[in-house]
């Protein structure tokens, strides 16, 4: 109970009890065995009057409804969290990987990319897609564009991706030099063959998914963050939340998203749009401005509402 209490998007006691129904019927399926019919009845503990195990549901009940509880599971990657992740050491965009990571995740923010998209499953060119590949050839730099075009999530045809100039000199203003996701591709693609995959690790190898998953583990783990908020689709939910925070039309967001249905709108995140009322152009928002509590999350000005 107590890790089921402690686990992601575990909000409320009803989650709990539906887990511990769970376990109750695994329970008699196998005391009710054959080989267990000479023994006295199944009773589940939690069905007895004393029960230690009813005592413990009747309290963690209460602590339910007493303790403000996070929501909205998979979280929103925010350009200021990933500024603070550079401040403090968890990302090190002078290394190598470090500057990949970035970069990845800076995509994924200002053009909704699939991590899946950009990186491949696995090393072995045999045992994947390698028509899926985004190689640097994908790549276009225009003055006002970044295109990148990808084998989306339900087509067979490759679709073009942009990243506007505009929006990322926004955060370059906010945040610095190192938000020019401009130049850092034009870096990490420069004196290379158009038929490479644009990331790969020092030896050259690909750059995976769940290698791009390791290294985004150990930051939040080195900046103290509860486990299971933040992923590959981590970047997607931040720019339609902001999209949606901004007002544009739904068809916008559902288009530039590459949404093929209204599911876009499970990655919108509630925001305290009260918090904006003064800002003529709201050009970013942080975690901290979600409506709903982050519990565990470190004491800094990103997770915690200011009082």
């Amino acid at each position: 109970m107590y890790f089921v209490m402690e686990a992601p998007n575990v909000n409320k006691f009803n989650t709990v009890d539906t887990y511990l129904g769970h376990v109750k019927d695994m329970h008699k399926s196998l005391m009710f065995t054959p080989e267990a019919t000479r023994g006295d009845a199944f009773v589940w503990p939690a069905d007895l009057a004393d029960s230690r195990l009813r005592v413990l549901k009747e309290k963690v009940k209460q602590w339910f409804k007493e303790t403000p509880q996070e929501e909205g599971g998979r979280l929103p990657f925010t350009p200021s969290l990933l500024k603070e992740m550079v401040d403090k050491g968890a990302i090190d965009v002078n290394s190598y990987d470090g500057r990949r990571v970035f970069c990845l995740i800076l995509m994924t923010i200002l053009g909704g990319f699939r991590m899946g998209e950009l990186l491949p499953l696995t090393k072995d060119p045999t045992k994947r897609k390698t028509d899926k590949d985004c190689k640097i050839e994908h790549v276009h730099f225009a003055r006002d564009t970044i295109t990148v075009q990808v084998l989306g999530k339900t087509t067979t045809n490759f679709e073009s991706v942009n990243i506007h100039t505009s929006e990322m000199l926004h955060l370059v203003e906010l945040f610095g030099p190192i938000f020019d996701v401009a130049s850092m591709l034009k870096s990490i693609t420069a004196n290379r063959r158009d038929d490479e995959l644009i990331f790969v690790r020092e030896d050259g190898s690909p750059f995976t998914y769940n290698y791009f998953m390791s290294l985004l583990r150990d930051a939040t783990d080195f900046m103290n963050i509860p486990r299971g908020h933040f992923g590959g689709h981590s970047g997607r939910i931040y720019l339609a939340s902001l999209l949606a925070l901004q007002g544009v039309d739904d068809s916008y967001i559902q288009t530039r998203g590459r949404w093929k249905s209204k599911a876009f709108k499970m990655y919108v995140r509630s925001l305290d749009k009260r918090k904006f009322r003064s800002q003529p152009e709201i050009k970013y928002f942080k975690l901290s401005n979600l409506n709903f509590v982050l519990k565990g999350f470190p004491m800094s000005p990103e997770f915690q509402k200011a009082q």
